[in-house]
């Protein structure tokens, strides 16, 4: 993909996101992990925002649930829904996605502070 016409970094951080995103799902939460910094580097070093960076938090959001690490999952996905994005169609994918990781979040820390 890097050598095909037209491809910048935010093909980059997508195709991050979507690795990121298998590894999870065949349980590698720490490869995602560190996928999903990536992502996010990629987008903050071009200067990508709307719903790429939004993305970026929100995977990094799943990463960082997958190892445990709720409150920095927490911080991540308040980050995500924090990102403006332009266009009106892409707007509920990415906040409904985290939203419904933090409800998923607080539901786990109530359990565990019962």
């Amino acid at each position: 993909w890097q050598r095909a016409s037209g491809a910048g970094p935010e093909h980059e951080a997508r195709a991050s996101y979507m690795i990121a995103k298998a590894l999870l799902a065949t349980g590698q939460g720490a490869r995602a992990m560190v996928t999903a910094d990536h992502c996010l580097a990629i987008c903050q070093a071009h200067e990508l925002g709307d719903f790429d960076l939004a993305y970026a938090h929100e995977i990094r959001t799943r990463a960082l649930e997958a190892l445990g690490r709720l409150d920095e999952a927490r911080q991540s996905a308040a980050a995500a829904r924090a990102v403006p994005i332009a266009d009106a169609e892409d707007r509920p994918l990415a906040y409904v996605a985290c939203k419904l990781i933090i409800e998923a979040l607080e539901a786990r820390k109530g359990k565990e502070n019962k």
